[in-house]
């Protein structure tokens, strides 16, 4: 282990520093894995809202260009988290 990351160990997580190393490979994969399910969760909802969004503009005949215009923003006034998840709204959901 390099010597920075060795010395982190030893001053922030103590009780890891015995570990041996096919402890922190399944570590490893264990957060590889959830991020990637956390991912494909994300990006279902994201897909399904937009669907959603994009099928309610063409039952009432308007342009699609009205949910970037108007929804989007309308949506991250709504959202309770702020500037953060209105920012994470904008990123996840593209209308269709």
């Amino acid at each position: 282990m390099k010597p920075a990351k060795l010395r982190h160990l030893e001053t922030k997580h103590p009780d890891y520093v015995k570990k041996d190393r096919a402890f922190f490979e399944r570590k490893g994969e264990d957060y590889r894995q959830q991020q990637q399910r956390m991912v494909n969760v994300t990006s279902v909802f994201a897909k399904a809202s937009s669907y959603l969004v994009a099928q309610r503009i063409a039952k009432v005949r308007k342009p699609h260009t009205i949910a970037e215009e108007l929804l989007l923003p309308a949506a991250m006034d709504l959202c309770d988290g702020g500037e953060r998840c209105g920012c994470q709204i904008a990123k996840c959901i593209s209308v269709k």
